[in-house]
């Protein structure tokens, strides 16, 4: 899982649309995990603002959000799955120093 934080780029599927590409979007404003302000571009250039959208984390998750959806790039969830696979399962915890 990703989390979402102010300025990170994600894709909108706006309500409807059947336009398969999504528009770009970035993150203005983070409610929870799964629910974000947005403010990007339209298809054809133009600026657009949405707010209280559903982040879809998960591929296989339903959606069906009236007010559309967004989600990570392909390439966002690929660094994201390596970073995971690279923390060992067992973390050491920290000892105090030495005086």
């Amino acid at each position: 899982m990703i989390s979402p934080s102010i300025g990170r780029v994600v894709w909108y599927y706006p309500p409807g649309s059947i336009d398969p590409q999504p528009w770009p979007a970035l993150i203005c404003y983070v409610h929870n995990e799964q629910c974000i302000n947005l403010g990007g571009f339209k298809a054809d250039g133009t600026p657009f603002d949405a707010r209280e959208v559903h982040l879809v984390q998960d591929a296989s998750e339903t959606v069906k959000i009236s007010n559309g959806y967004a989600c990570w790039m392909p390439y966002q969830q690929k660094v994201a799955a390596e970073a995971a696979a690279k923390v060992p399962s067992s973390l050491v915890p920290l000892q105090p120093l030495k005086a």
